[in-house]
């Protein structure tokens, strides 16, 4: 326990803020799901502890266990690198490498908010912060905060992972220990400093890079260790080039580059999630639609269904293309994500094309954004209509199919019309995810198909969405759905 009377009156007004401003974080977790709009902290002007000095505050961090000091990231924008600054180890930016290694070799000399993961907050160059997260002594997080650039440096980077050789050598460093690496935030510099210790890591399997200002050009050449490789939300990217015959998982979200796959002909998880316009135009067909067909023994997908409807439509009207490849399908695809901007009618059409290409899809999960983008090249509805009857198969094992986001309720009828004609014996369940009137949050509820008779005697306004007079059955949106429904999510939503 704490003895200074100092240290104890620091503590203890350290608890006190902690649990103020935490409990709008509770409330909000807890009353959200009913539509209980809770304050958020960042409107509470009159936060008299939060408009101190930052020195004072780091100070005030200083004095608690670093687990207690972790948690004050939630309280608001204002807190969120505090405790980091509090507990940093300073140093010069060509020390990150070393410090790194270090961290790695022995993380016990330094922090463990947790017994499971190590911790490391670095300050660099002024205020910037390295934040070294180290999980069963296998997972390597280097996170650069999200450092702000206003026109950051561009630079290209070629990663060679075919140096990766456990026997060279005596083994000096604990990274040959690390399979998995995840890295945020980085910039020209930054990227130099772990370019050079990249050949130590001997037995990575997976590779995560996440928000890199400035890169423009990303190579990467692995062997048969490198099993997954993620590529988030790196705005300056324009060519991507893979060469990785043990790639398993590929997920890539952000601006459509140059996206060139050799030697991937594993890939069972694939997320292509290009909801941003493409980076270089005009793009080149034949390029994505050889990333299309190196994709299509994926078991999880995630598609734009802008990329789709091109590529499908460039695919169906090249003769050549077809002989050369044979007939496009994803005879193994289990889950499958589509993003669109819009349901209308010719989208909708592409979509149903494509779920006749998917004979062992189980799940579905549709999601409409309208900020997504549309491509602007003309799509042919007469295609994709006369091209579904050409196809006999569907998805006839169809489990369970999400819909969020869509516009108009008549657009998941259509739609979940389609999917009941195609899973008549698996009568799989449809939750919609859309907003109650009145209401700001986004409630699930599960469409049912009901005899017309039965639908007739209880319509009640809103809650129902009836066909056409002459059909034996309607619509009913019955909610909220059950737990295990609204729960289920495509396993790239973690993202």
């Amino acid at each position: 326990m704490f003895t200074d009377p100092v240290t104890m009156f620091c503590t203890f007004l350290f608890l006190i803020l902690k649990s103020i401003l935490l409990a709008p974080i509770f409330l909000w977790d807890h009353y959200a799901p009913f539509g209980i709009r809770v304050l958020d902290i960042d409107e509470k002007k009159d936060d008299f502890i939060s408009n101190l000095p930052e020195e004072i505050l780091c100070h005030m961090v200083s004095l608690v266990p670093l687990r207690l000091a972790a948690q004050t990231s939630l309280l608001s924008t204002r807190w969120r690198n505090v405790w980091t600054k509090a507990f940093a180890v300073r140093g010069t930016i060509e020390d990150i490498a070393s410090v790194t290694i270090a961290f790695v070799n022995d993380p016990c000399k330094f922090y463990h908010p947790t017994d499971l993961c190590m911790v490391l907050p670095y300050q660099y160059h002024g205020n910037r912060i390295l934040l070294c997260k180290l999980k069963w002594f296998s997972e390597l997080h280097l996170d650069f905060c999200d450092e702000k650039h206003e026109s950051p440096m561009k630079f290209d980077w070629h990663l060679n992972l075919h140096e990766q050789n456990v026997g060279d050598g005596p083994q000096t460093s604990r990274l040959h220990w690390v399979t998995r690496l995840s890295l945020s935030s980085l910039d020209y510099r930054t990227k130099q400093e772990i370019g050079s210790i990249m050949s130590k890591f001997h037995v990575l399997k997976c590779l995560e890079n996440r928000k890199c200002s400035g890169l423009c050009t990303l190579c990467v050449e692995a062997g048969s260790k490198l099993k997954s490789l993620t590529i988030l939300d790196c705005p300056d990217l324009s060519e991507l080039d893979i060469s990785a015959s043990g790639l398993v998982n590929f997920c890539f979200r952000g601006r459509l580059p140059m996206i060139c796959l050799k030697n991937t002909d594993c890939i069972a998880s694939a997320m292509l999630d290009l909801r941003g316009a493409p980076l270089c135009t005009p793009f080149s067909y034949e390029n994505l639609l050889a990333l299309l067909l190196m994709i299509t023994n994926a078991r999880d997908l995630t598609l734009s269904g802008w990329l789709s409807e091109v590529l499908v439509q460039e695919y169906l009207s090249s003769a050549r293309v077809k002989e050369e490849h044979g007939e496009l399908r994803f005879d193994k695809l289990n889950n499958l994500w589509w993003i669109t901007n819009s349901m209308e009618e010719c989208r909708m059409d592409a979509l149903v094309y494509f779920l006749k290409l998917c004979p062992s899809l189980q799940r579905l999960f549709v999601t409409v954004n309208p900020k997504s983008y549309c491509s602007p090249s003309d799509r042919d509805c007469c295609l994709w209509r006369d091209c579904s009857k050409q196809v006999a198969s569907g998805p006839h094992q169809l489990q369970f199919a999400k819909l969020e986001g869509f516009a108009d309720r008549r657009d998941e009828i259509l739609i979940t019309t389609f999917i009941l004609k195609e899973t008549a014996s698996a009568k799989p369940a449809i939750v919609s995810i859309s907003r109650r009137f009145g209401s700001r949050e986004n409630c699930p509820q599960q469409l049912l198909k009901i005899p017309w008779e039965e639908g007739k005697k209880s319509v009640k306004g809103a809650d129902m969405v009836l066909e056409e007079k002459a059909a034996a059955y309607c619509f009913r949106f019955v909610g909220p759905a059950d737990d295990d429904f609204s729960r289920v999510r495509h396993p790239h939503m973690r993202f």
